[in-house]
């Protein structure tokens, strides 16, 4: 039984402080003392569920936004080539060619993160 409140007091504290709760708000909700919340994250195993929490958010957040990327870029693509001002079809012009440089240097960075990944995991296996 009192695992089970610690485990929902857990629950909770992630998610307050996954929607970014101060600590004192997050133990306030989740019914704890802000010690207990300073505890709970030098807790290894605490922190990577945190972690990991993040990523799923940052993941999900990733996909919806590729979604309308597609969507977006075929806008700006039709304001270049449509009858608008000249002002709206500069701004879409612009708009295009910097995405398309920062798509481009990020991709770079993920693949070079990627190898440098790969080298490291390599090193680190026995």
């Amino acid at each position: 039984m009192v695992q089970n409140r610690e485990r929902d007091a857990d629950n909770l504290l992630l998610s307050k402080l996954l929607a970014g709760a101060r600590v004192a708000d997050a133990a306030v909700e989740a019914g704890v003392s802000e010690r207990t919340v300073f505890r709970r994250l030098q807790d290894p195993a605490f922190r990577a569920d945190l972690a990991e929490q993040r990523q799923k958010i940052l993941d999900a957040t990733v996909v919806v936004m590729t979604n309308g990327a597609l969507d977006a870029a075929r806008v700006l693509g039709e304001l270049v080539g449509s009858e608008a001002p000249p002002g709206v079809r500069l701004a879409a012009a612009r708009a295009v060619i910097e995405l398309s440089i920062r798509m481009r240097e990020h991709a770079q960075i993920s693949a070079r993160t990627d190898a440098i990944d790969r080298v490291l995991n390599d090193r680190m296996e026995p």
